[in-house]
């Protein structure tokens, strides 16, 4: 009785501490997303502005699951510009290379351009229709 308890209680610090990982670490509370124009904002206008809890929450464990590359990055302009609006307040910038006839997309910071993420083809999908989501809601309203 005593070991099925242990196991029991095990399973469930287990579980508590992955859910709070993914679900509780999200650290924007907006990020607006704008077309881009030789590395910077082509209007002051978002295109998207997203404040939903769980959108952010997928869009953040999607950057957090990316793929760090190596090597030195010869990259074109990127599609979008990314303000991501943190809870501390902060406001960091990144760029994101991800359109219609790409099956990965791409990110880096704006403070780290010599760093590159590569977004795998299953969570650019996600990412895609995340984008698209959101679109929609913004020209319903």
């Amino acid at each position: 009785m005593k070991r099925k308890s242990a196991l029991i209680v095990t399973f469930i610090i287990i579980t508590f501490s992955f859910s709070a990982y993914f679900y509780l670490s999200n650290s924007y509370k907006k990020i607006d997303i704008f077309t881009a124009k030789a590395f910077n904002k082509e209007t002051n206008t978002p295109i998207i502005s997203i404040t939903d809890k769980w959108a952010l929450i997928e869009i953040s464990t999607i950057f957090k699951t990316s793929f760090k590359l190596s090597g030195n990055l010869n990259v074109v302009e990127p599609k979008y510009v990314l303000e991501l609006n943190k809870l501390n307040n902060h406001t960091e910038i990144m760029y994101l290379w991800i359109d219609k006839s790409l099956t990965e997309g791409m990110y880096m910071y704006k403070s780290k351009t010599e760093t590159g993420y590569s977004i795998s083809e299953k969570n650019t999908l996600k990412l895609k229709k995340l984008l698209a989501k959101e679109q929609n809601n913004i020209t319903e309203k």
